[in-house]
């Protein structure tokens, strides 16, 4: 009885830990046409709390005009508001070289406040695909810079350029981001004495094959003692997990959950080094959302009404067709979805004080006594 007991116990602890996770990300592809486009900005935001994510890496800066006071305030006033309303961690900046960083991000953060800034910066140069090395890396890169066209000249390149990114974020306490493929042994030593965080590509159709489809590089991680933060990189592109989302109702967690469960049950030595921290997703533009709208649900919130204000326990709803419904604290920061039910919202978990539920286009202050 008592071993049955402890078995269970190692379930739900080993469960716990898989949704205990505390970073889930998405690339957000195309960003150049969300910035500035405030339904695009507002689905985007939607969708990114009802799943619960709390970092975002952005695609497409390049295309930012970053000499536009106009732009540049609307992306200060996009993250300010990622960052203050949306439960969004962060906010990271994904380039191909150093560069970039140096003469575009760093001055934007410069001239930006803190919670307006880029807090992450990525770097993504697949050093290890033999197309891009002999191509557009060597033409562009490579060849100019006097360095082979081949992997072992792209990854003297790319280290170059991620040390550079590194002496950045060190003098500003921001972090150094990695998009990992395929690599060998001793190029993980050297990447994961640099990088701070490092997103590792699990690319499958199968979430049941994802985990031994990284297994080996999960290794070669964790033979390196450096600490470093790992998070599973998952794509949702037809190829490849698209088709398994929607059999099982966009469920990202439950796909992260079997990776989860496959690494713990794994007695490697290789563990000791490895952080891993939760899961990265690509991209936005391949989830089973529509961009660029609210459901129907969401815009039924129009007129609700709400009473008694103030409330100690439970607020009535009135005039609402939605099962749950979004509170804000007086700092406008997000405490989640609550569920609706038989017209009531439990407060109880809410110390007192003022609060706020959103509607599409409206804010309900209430005060929790």
């Amino acid at each position: 009885m008592l071993k049955k007991i402890f078995i269970s116990l190692l379930f739900i602890g080993s469960n716990y830990f898989c949704f205990s996770q505390n970073f889930k990300g998405i690339y957000i592809d195309g960003f150049h046409q969300i910035l500035g486009n405030q339904q695009k900005e507002d689905s985007l935001f939607d969708y990114l709390r009802t799943n619960s994510f709390n970092s975002i890496s952005l695609y497409n800066l390049h295309l930012l005009d970053f000499s536009s006071s106009t732009q540049m305030t609307q992306l200060r006033n996009f993250i300010l508001n990622a960052k203050t309303n949306q439960n969004i961690v962060n906010v990271g900046a994904v380039a191909e070289n150093a560069w970039f960083f140096e003469n575009k991000i760093l001055p934007y953060n410069l001239s930006s406040q803190a919670n307006e800034q880029f807090n992450v910066f990525n770097l993504e140069f697949e050093f290890w695909v033999p197309s891009s090395v002999s191509g557009y890396y060597c033409s562009t890169y490579l060849s100019p810079g006097g360095f082979s066209c081949d992997e072992a000249g792209a990854f003297q390149f790319y280290m170059q350029e991620l040390n550079a990114i590194k002496a950045i974020t060190n003098a500003h306490s921001w972090k150094t981001e990695i998009y990992l493929g395929w690599f060998n042994q001793t190029q993980a030593n050297t990447m994961k004495a640099v990088a701070d965080r490092i997103f590792l590509s699990n690319y499958n159709a199968n979430p049941n094959l994802c985990f031994d489809f990284s297994l080996n590089r999960l290794e070669y991680l964790g033979s390196s003692a450096h600490n470093c933060e790992i998070a599973g990189l998952f794509s949702s592109e037809d190829s490849f997990l698209n088709p398994w989302l929607t059999a099982n109702q966009n469920d990202l967690d439950s796909a992260f959950s079997i990776f989860m469960e496959e690494f713990d049950n794994n007695s490697g030595a290789w563990k000791n080094n490895t952080n891993l921290i939760g899961q990265q997703w690509f991209t936005y533009s391949t989830m089973n959302y529509q961009l660029g709208t609210l459901t129907a649900e969401k815009k039924s919130l129009n007129n609700i009404e709400i009473y008694p204000n103030p409330v100690s326990d439970a607020i009535s709803i009135e005039n609402s067709k939605v099962s749950q419904i979004e509170i804000f604290n007086s700092q406008m920061k997000s405490l989640g979805y609550f569920d609706i039910e038989d017209g009531k919202i439990n407060l109880a978990r809410l110390n007192s004080g003022v609060y706020f539920l959103k509607s599409t286009n409206q804010l309900k202050k209430f005060i929790k006594i």
